[in-house]
């Protein structure tokens, strides 16, 4: 299930995802690949 594009506590946009699932790394905007582990990023 997608946790969706706002809040559901108080209805702010939520950021998208910069973190890799892989490995948890820090990941930038828009990026396709971890830079830490080259993990594929949704």
């Amino acid at each position: 299930t997608s946790p969706g594009k706002f809040c559901s506590e108080c209805g702010a946009p939520l950021k998208p995802k910069t973190e890799c699932p892989t490995c948890g790394a820090k990941v930038g905007p828009g990026a396709k690949f971890c830079p830490e582990c080259g993990g594929k990023l949704a």
